[in-house]
């Protein structure tokens, strides 16, 4: 850790936000140890690649809320969107214990003129799930039906499905339409989410993955994975989903900024 966190300070070296973002990697264990010194670089307008340091953070999670969640709120005002996008992915990941704090600025992000801070917005409001579920629903079913920015579209269909089974009847109907659109970005993503609303809308989902999977031969694949979630944990209530296969743990970037995973 020491030789991570003297890179990091140090002014020459030309990866401290990698230096950053491995100092994160390495868990709330040490999150007391590591904070201050993350929390200065985020403020620090002249540190490159802040974006690794506020993914940092996000690693640390819930060790650290408290601490960070005021400075990476003045964050998500920052005029480089990536960072922005970056910062409101930290908040989702800094738990329940601060929803209420951060859940309208991450609505707000959901509005962002740029995709990056958008999709982070909508990808922490699904990580805080039931926490933000009666607030956030309907700011993100907006997003979902927002045909006039397809990208923002296939990204909001994640979000909206991690809420929780107290909006699923909210959701419900809005992914269907989705699966319905041949017009939407990612149908097998939506069929997926469906999957995972819960037993409280299972008729309504069973009877719309058949329509599509009886209608759209490429989507079959999602729609039958989609419909084993749901029969099968409805009759199996220790059954266990199956998780998506992880990306790298080298953080990637692209033109709207450095991520870690894709949501």
């Amino acid at each position: 850790m020491g030789p991570l966190l003297d890179a990091m300070q140090d002014e020459q070296f030309p990866e401290r936000g990698l230096a950053a973002w491995k100092l994160g990697r390495l868990g709330p264990a040490v999150a007391d140890i590591m904070v201050t010194p993350l929390l200065d670089a985020l403020g620090n307008e002249d540190f490159p690649d802040r974006s690794h340091v506020a993914t940092a953070l996000g690693l640390l999670g819930p060790a650290v809320a408290e601490s960070a969640v005021g400075p990476l709120l003045r964050a998500l005002r920052d005029p480089k969107f990536p960072i922005r996008g970056e910062v409101a992915r930290a908040l989702g990941n800094l738990g329940p214990g601060v929803a209420d704090r951060v859940v309208e600025p991450l609505i707000d992000a959901l509005g962002d003129l740029q995709i990056c801070p958008h999709v982070g917005a909508a990808a922490a409001l699904g990580k805080l799930g039931p926490a933000v579920a009666h607030k956030a629903v309907g700011p993100l079913v907006a997003a979902l039906q927002n045909g006039q920015f397809p990208e923002r579209q296939q990204r909001s269909a994640w979000a909206p499905a991690h809420l929780g089974p107290t909006v699923a009847d909210i959701v419900v109907m809005p992914l269907i339409e989705a699966l319905r659109d041949e017009m939407f970005p990612d149908r097998g993503l939506v069929a997926v989410m469906l999957g995972r609303l819960g037993p409280s809308v299972a008729k309504q989902v069973v009877e719309a993955l058949i329509e599509a999977f009886l209608d759209a031969r490429f989507l079959r694949d999602a729609i039958a994975f989609a419909l084993s979630e749901v029969t099968v944990a409805g009759l199996c209530p220790n059954w266990r989903r199956p998780a998506f296969p992880k990306t790298s743990a080298q953080p990637f970037s692209c033109q709207f900024g450095t991520h870690e995973r894709i949501l």
